[in-house]
This record gives C-alpha cells, structure tokens and sequence, in this order.
C-alpha cells in the first residue's frame, strides 16, 4: 500500500473517481443493463460491482490508496524477508523502483503534445487522450468497469490521437543538445515487469 500510494502521488496519477470518464462510464453501464440481453444473474452481479466502485469497498479501496500515509518503503524493503520466490520477484521489482516514487521527477513531466502546435478544427472536435487517461492505477485487470473503462478510451484513440509520455527538450540558446532523460523508457520497462508479476500473484490469465 506505501509503495504503490507513493507512486502514484509521486507520478501525478489521478485518483480513479477523478477520471474524466467516471461518470460518463457509470450512466451508461446502467443504462446498458437496463437495455441488454444480459441473464438476471450476471445483471446483478454487475449492479453489485458498480455499486462497490461509487460507494463500497472497492471506492474505499481506491481512496486509501491514493490517500495513504506511508510507511519508511525504502527501510522496510531493506529489512523484508520474502516467504517464496514470486514474492522475493516482487520485493526485487519494488527496490529497483525506488527512483519511481522519490525524487522530483514525475512521468507527467514527459506529457507532450507534438500536435499542439498545428491544431487543426478536427483535433479540436476530438480532443487528444491526455497522459492522465492513459496511465492510471485500476482496481482490477479484468472486471466490467476496467474493461470498459479501456473500451472508452481505446475507441478516443481511434478518433483523435494519444499524448505518449516522451522525453523531450525544449530548445534555449544555452541548451545542451542530444541530452534527454530516459525516465518513460526506464518508467514503462519497470511498470511492465510489476504488472506482469502481479497477474501471477492474482492468478490471473
């Protein structure tokens, strides 16, 4: 919980209420069920997982995440002894992602937006999908809200365009050329490894 509530307040992440398609995703979930071939079951099974994200445990979740105070992560991974090899993975994983949740670097601070300056009215009909959408912390890798959290912005894409995380210099008369940082390739890599070994801590397939 201290590692994870320290990289995302470290890395600018939104709390998952404050996505822009919250609300938007919600309406029509209900809208969809009341709409759809869905059997009674898997209608209230649905209802009862929408319910924990707006005012349940899955909301009270995700709040504590966000809002957690943190224990000493650095001197607790020194002193952590893993019970099996996942989880020595894991504490591996979490040590050689300390520069992810100190410093004053941020993976918001590579939020660039190579179109900005030749907007056309198209790209003002379909605004970009902003880095906040793209890169945020989610309750589950695969329940009806993420899914179709991950449907919404996917078909954005298809309509405008995303803003990636990209290193970038902005050129000066005392600009030091062809020096950039690494930190969204270093920040993808490592993001990817701690995914991976989360879906073999949840079983998931």
């Amino acid at each position: 919980m201290s590692f994870m509530s320290l990289f995302i307040r470290k890395n600018g992440l939104n709390k998952f209420k404050d996505c822009y398609e919250f609300d938007f995703l919600f309406e029509w979930a209900i809208e969809s069920l009341n709409c759809s071939d869905y059997e009674d079951s898997d209608k209230e099974t649905i209802e009862k997982l929408l319910e924990s994200y707006v005012n349940g445990e899955i909301s009270l979740f995700l709040d504590n995440l966000h809002d957690h105070t943190p224990i000493d992560v650095v001197k607790a991974l020194e002193e952590y002894n893993p019970a099996n090899p996942l989880e020595t993975r894991l504490i591996e994983c979490f040590r050689s992602g300390i520069r992810f949740i100190s410093g004053d670097d941020s993976i918001m601070n590579y939020w660039y937006d190579a179109h900005s300056e030749s907007v056309s009215d198209y790209c003002e009909e379909y605004p970009p999908v902003t880095l906040d959408r793209i890169i945020r912390y989610i309750y589950d890798l695969n329940d009806f809200v993420c899914n179709q959290l991950e449907y919404t912005v996917n078909q954005e894409i298809q309509e405008a365009y995303p803003q990636e995380p990209t290193s970038f210099l902005i050129l000066q008369p005392e600009s030091k050329l062809f020096i950039t940082g690494d930190y969204p390739e270093k920040f993808a890599k490592w993001f990817l490894e701690m995914v991976k070994i989360a879906k073999e801590i949840t079983d998931y397939e």
